[in-house]
């Protein structure tokens, strides 16, 4: 996998190949004069017909979105992405995901990757308390995910172990050092997977957006509300999760107690019958199968019944 090179806002601005286009997300659109000495729009369709860079400012979907259109169209161009938003960790990555109506697409190719990435601190300020909970959330579920995956190896696990420590340090806040939290998380899961949060997150999201009418149930949401209760399944079912952490030195009940932070009881009493309906589904997904526990059809009525509280 290829890792996308950590540069300063100025090395950007002075290094990029021209012609360079700009496209942020439409939040922080009118803000990007601050930074950029360059144009920006808010949609991929209205960039010049050649770039050679592309400097792309947003969440996870604009930032994916931008990862497939330089595979496809430019694959010369050069990708810089600068995270509006913690949380996706899109900006580190080779994996884009796709949105069709309900359904969830996955592309892994390392063409997806960005050549660069980018901080700018300042944008934390721009998140409201609730967009800093699922983002921290989001986080959280790569991070677990990934340090318990069956695919993880000792170094990744050493790795994930020591930006989980500095989760736990960062605290649910609205801090700058969470974008490099999110970047270390995000390319840790991509080395080795994720798991059950996942797995209800991508076959949960489509169906509960299309029922709700709304932007409620996004992705980074249902990983926040999820993740305490499948963290507590996975240590009532396997010894693997208190072992991990006894070996790795983390502090299990700081870790649990952050996440419990994160849960959301009537969020998650308005997914469950959903969940329950397509629990089939959930354990087909490709993340069921590396979750940490092997989840099984009877493995429903714990989440039915909230033995996680």
């Amino acid at each position: 996998m290829r890792h996308p090179e950590l540069w300063s806002l100025e090395r950007l601005i002075a290094e990029a190949p021209r012609p360079a286009g700009v496209v942020a997300t439409r939040s922080v659109l009118r803000l990007c004069s601050k930074w950029l000495p360059l144009p920006a729009v808010s949609s991929l369709d209205e960039l010049p017909p050649e770039l050679g860079t592309l400097i792309v400012i947003g969440g996870g979907t604009l930032i994916d979105a931008a990862k497939i259109w330089r595979a496809d169209h430019g694959p010369e161009t050069m990708l810089a992405a600068i995270p509006s938003i913690w949380g996706s960790g899109a900006e580190a990555t080779h994996i884009a995901v796709v949105n069709f109506e309900q359904i969830k697409k996955i592309r892994v190719d390392d063409l997806l990757a960005p050549d660069v990435r980018v901080i700018i601190p300042e944008l934390a300020q721009t998140l409201s308390r609730e967009l800093v909970v699922s983002a921290c959330g989001d986080c959280w579920a790569h991070a677990v995910e990934g340090f318990m995956s069956p695919l993880a190896q000792t170094p990744l696990r050493r790795q994930l172990a020591g930006t989980i420590r500095g989760m736990l340090n960062a605290g649910i806040e609205n801090r700058p050092e969470w974008f490099e939290l999110s970047a270390a998380s995000a390319a840790g899961q991509a080395e080795s997977s994720v798991g059950l949060i996942h797995a209800m997150a991508h076959v949960l999201e489509g169906p509960l957006r299309y029922r709700h009418n709304s932007g409620l149930f996004n992705h980074a949401k249902l990983c926040s509300v999820l993740a305490w209760p499948v963290v507590v399944f996975n240590d009532r079912n396997s010894g693997k999760w208190a072992g991990l952490c006894t070996e790795y030195d983390l502090d299990k009940s700081a870790i649990e107690g952050e996440l419990r932070y994160l849960y959301d009881d009537t969020l998650y009493d308005a997914l469950l019958p959903l969940m329950e309906q397509m629990w089939l589904s959930i354990m087909r997904d490709p993340c069921s199968r590396t979750n940490g526990v092997l989840v099984r059809a009877s493995h429903i009525s714990f989440f039915t019944e909230k033995r996680f509280q």
